[in-house]
């Protein structure tokens, strides 16, 4: 079975780090609906990255556009975290 992930988002500041070897930042996304009101949300996601692929991350403004593509394991208390393994950059918000 595969347990795999697409986020096309915004980076949001700052990059938390966590531990030496990885580190997580936040990935703003719009809903793809709308409530009753009219009103579209927004989820901010947290996704880990290795030291090697966050560095990269860092390097970039926030409010740059971003896809992630990872992988999706689960904690100690089957919660589900997001591994990010490859981290694509676009523009920055208008």
């Amino acid at each position: 079975m595969l347990a795999t992930f697409t986020i096309v988002g915004y980076l949001c500041p700052p990059t938390e780090n966590t531990r030496e070897d990885f580190s997580r930042i936040t990935v703003e996304t719009e809903r793809p609906f709308r409530r009753a009101d009219g009103v579209l949300e927004k989820d901010r996601l947290s996704v880990r990255l290795w030291k090697g692929i966050v560095m990269e991350c860092m390097a970039a403004e926030p409010g740059t556009m971003l896809v992630v593509r990872g992988r999706i394991e689960s904690d100690e208390e089957g919660k589900p975290v997001l591994i990010g393994e490859k981290v694509s950059f676009g523009r920055e918000r208008c």
